[in-house]
């Protein structure tokens, strides 16, 4: 299956695949296609309005090209894909409530692990809200990372 579509104006809009079985996964999966240079496949966990206003956010014409920037900024593949999440249930870990999920802040990462050496780090990723779907979670909305601690 084509993980694309090419629009007239020469842009392209990720298809929304069937979403992964838990938020978790989702994220995870996010921070996999990242580091494996894959664009298209992280957009495509994302809803078709997120990939819009994740695009419009990043002032480029859609979510693979703004995706693009992101995987070029990662520098440091292996321990970019080495991050874990922080214990979920409590924040800034995935909390869960009905049919929604929300993960860290633009202030308090909820990713743990090695840290990158240089380039992006997966607390540079931000704040992410998540939908559970017929197609699976998605990614229904992300704000970039702010700088900050944890409480402070």
């Amino acid at each position: 299956m084509n993980s694309k579509e090419n629009l007239t104006d020469g842009s392209y809009r990720a298809r929304v695949p069937k979403g992964m079985d838990t938020p978790e996964a989702t994220l995870l999966e996010l921070v996999e296609r990242i580091a494996d240079e894959d664009p298209e496949g992280a957009c495509s966990l994302f809803t078709l309005g997120a990939q819009t206003t994740f695009a419009q956010e990043s002032e480029t014409k859609d979510c693979v090209t703004a995706m693009q920037i992101v995987v070029d900024k990662v520098t440091d593949k292996e321990n970019f894909e080495a991050a874990k999440l922080k214990p979920s249930g409590e924040w800034p870990g995935v909390v869960i409530t009905g049919d929604s999920a929300e993960f860290g802040s633009t202030t308090c990462t909820g990713w743990d692990g090695p840290g990158v050496k240089s380039g992006l780090d997966t607390g540079d990723l931000g704040r992410f809200g998540l939908k559970k779907t017929d197609d699976g979670w998605l990614i229904n909305e992300n704000k970039i990372q702010g700088g900050g601690t944890c409480g402070g």
